[in-house]
């Protein structure tokens, strides 16, 4: 009773239900699934459900071999008590266990059945008896009140309600779809991963500063870029300067439809849409578009970088007789691009009023991207272009901290906490970053802190100005393109990464640090902390990617590769 599940949710989520109408209230459910609903949309249902009918006993995930051999997902296991008194559901205390062996040395035993049973007994009694977090080199337990996820959860919801009080919106602020489940005393979701996968250090600066940081929500707007519907048609590349090569105006005019001479002038621009067809678009119909990260290196996006530009039309079709922007929309009424269907029938478009109007789209000086894989780069748009949905918009409640919060975004701190924010894709380093997740980011609070240090955080994020962003990777990993070509095969940093060797990258995180309450003398030190566990940490990713990368050139050989070359 009571679980909603959206459509997008995996295949297990079905059978939670099912499994746990066989239970009896005290009866217990052990399920070993994929991790990703501890942390995405569909799972925050399930969570929400799990709260309210049971006591969350355990979630056990291991960093450092696969339960699945071949798969590229994380598991975990799920240990759920039936339990129908909500008092004793919000006293229970939940453990996430992280395995830092494999399971055969935890449950080392003389290898009879009975051996095996008694050491999965003690393991069992271990995690039950553990009432404060506990760490040793084979296993991590966090112990969390069950109540504390519940009121977490519900501490967003009233962010949310708060955000959109009074405002006409498209949907929730954490959501990318309109949903009906959160109110002001309900559940919303929580990244549940973070109590399994974040390292120590990162609960050691939460317990130490944590009161300087807030959820991003509390001191920015996110929206995401703007869904077309067809980024074929709506973002087309601009060409104008490729077709102004043909200096003969005859031959310019027949191929593009238009006189050059209104081109030279800037009053039409050449596009070539994603069916490789060219086109004429009055320029004033057209703005540069920033359409993924891999168009961004530096932390400053000048119009001039912009390779595509966004079709932004207004007005009834009637008002556009005789111009070259009503035939392009007639083209895209007549063509699919592709798709099944016209792109004015795809049901994003023509859920518009104006099918080809995308003019409301969302702006915010700060580009904050979706998916990420070993570069850290939060852009400054410097022109207020629209975005594609592939990246985020962010803006802050006041405009004045918004430099200030384009340094904090940048901050290798930052870098570091937003993985564990993330959807993770794969057992490689790609991480998607949703709308809820970046509204749910802690962040320093801008709001307390003096004007002198929003000052100092707005100069050291100047100071980074157009040098290019590079890779959280060492660069002895990012050299190599076989895993057999390396002589040391860990994750230990020899160096750190080009990037963490800038000095303008140190003045910021020193800058951060000084913000967030870290005293002088630590510095240094808290500063060499984050950078090898950030070291580590992409440097753990590059490994698993160059090792699937060999698992694939042995699976096209047909030799498969072993459940510990997988892990």
């Amino acid at each position: 009773p009571g679980l909603k599940l959206s459509g997008r949710s995996d295949l297990h989520i079905y059978f939670w239900p099912h499994g746990c109408k066989l239970l009896d209230d005290g009866g217990y459910f052990g399920f070993l699934t994929s991790s990703s609903w501890l942390d995405v949309e569909y799972g925050f249902h399930l969570q929400r459900w799990i709260l309210q009918h049971f006591e969350l006993v355990a979630v056990l995930e291991s960093t450092c071999e696969p339960w699945f051999t071949g798969a590229r997902v994380t598991t975990c296991v799920t240990i759920l008590r039936r339990c129908s008194d909500p008092v004793k559901r919000f006293k229970n205390l939940v453990r996430f266990v992280q395995l830092r062996k494999p399971l055969k040395e935890i449950l080392a035993n003389d290898g009879t059945e009975a051996g095996r049973q008694e050491a999965s007994e003690k393991l069992r009694g271990l995690i039950e008896s553990t009432k404060q977090d506990h760490r040793t080199a084979d296993y991590r337990i966090l112990v969390v009140p069950q109540r504390k996820l519940w009121d977490d959860g519900c501490k967003l919801g009233r962010l949310a309600a708060e955000e959109e009080n009074g405002e006409e919106t498209n949907g929730s602020v954490f959501h990318e779809n309109p949903t009906d489940y959160h109110t002001l005393d309900e559940y919303v979701g929580g990244k549940w991963g973070v109590y399994l996968r974040a390292p120590d250090f990162y609960f050691q600066m939460m317990e130490r500063y944590g009161g300087s940081f807030v959820p991003l929500i509390e001191v920015a707007e996110v929206k995401r870029g703007v869904t077309s519907g067809c980024d074929d048609f709506f973002m087309p590349e601009d060409i104008t300067k490729q077709a102004l090569e043909e200096t003969d105006s005859t031959e310019f005019r027949h191929r593009y439809h238009c006189q050059r001479n209104e081109v030279i002038k800037g009053k039409i621009q050449i596009v070539r849409s994603g069916d490789g067809s060219e086109h004429p678009i009055e320029a004033k119909y057209l703005k540069p578009e920033i359409h993924s990260l891999m168009t961004i290196e530096s932390v400053r996006f000048e119009r001039s970088e912009a390779e595509r530009v966004m079709l932004l039309v207004d007005e009834p079709l009637e008002n556009l007789k005789g111009t070259h922007v009503l035939a392009y929309i007639r083209y895209g009424q007549r063509e699919t691009f592709g798709g099944e269907l016209p792109v004015s029938k795809r049901e994003t478009c023509a859920s518009r009023p104006r099918w080809y109007d995308i003019t409301n789209c969302p702006k915010g000086h700060i580009i904050l991207p979706k998916l990420v894989q070993y570069r850290h780069i939060v852009a400054w748009n410097t022109d207020d272009l629209p975005v594609n949905c592939a990246l985020m918009v962010v803006e802050c409640k006041l405009s004045k901290h918004n430099k200030a919060l384009a340094a904090v975004l940048n901050s290798t701190l930052v870098a570091f906490i937003k993985p564990y924010f993330s959807r993770k894709l794969g057992n490689e380093a790609n991480t998607q970053l949703d709308v809820y997740a970046a509204n749910i980011l802690p962040v320093p609070n801008l709001a307390e802190m003096s004007d002198k240090t929003i000052e100092t955080l707005a100069a050291v994020f100047d100071a980074l100005g157009d040098r290019p962003v590079t890779q959280l990777v060492e660069q002895r990993l990012l050299d190599v393109r076989n895993v057999s070509d390396l002589k040391e095969q860990d994750a230990e940093p020899r160096e750190w990464p080009l990037e963490l060797q800038q000095p303008d990258r140190q003045d910021l995180d020193k800058a951060v640090f000084k913000a967030i309450g870290v005293p002088a003398a630590e510095l240094e030190s808290v500063q060499n902390h984050l950078y090898q566990e950030v070291t580590r940490y992409w440097n753990s990713a590059r490994l698993v990617e160059l090792q699937a990368m060999e698992n694939r050139k042995r699976s096209k050989k047909g030799r498969t590769a072993n459940s510990r070359e997988v892990a």
